[in-house]
């Protein structure tokens, strides 16, 4: 199943591991068809990578719960 089989168009799309591999791959392919992309990683080049790929970012840790969900949020309004 490929991103074109159903419309993204305007959708907001949270990638978790998205600056590098498949991760970024999927967050490409979605921004590529219109949704509205942030990425995540505890990394410190991340916000570099969403950069150059036009989409938002979050640093996060995902093994604590309560990041996350404030990751989340800050992704809503972005």
């Amino acid at each position: 199943m490929t991103v074109d089989s159903f419309s993204v168009q305007n959708k907001r799309v949270f990638v978790t591991g998205g600056t590098a591999g498949i991760g970024k791959a999927v967050a490409g392919q979605f921004s590529e068809a219109g949704a509205k992309v942030v990425i995540a990683a505890s990394g410190e080049t991340g916000g570099i990578t969403a950069e150059e790929m036009s989409v938002g970012f979050v640093r996060l840790d995902v093994s604590e719960a309560e990041a996350f969900r404030l990751a989340l949020d800050e992704a809503a309004v972005s």
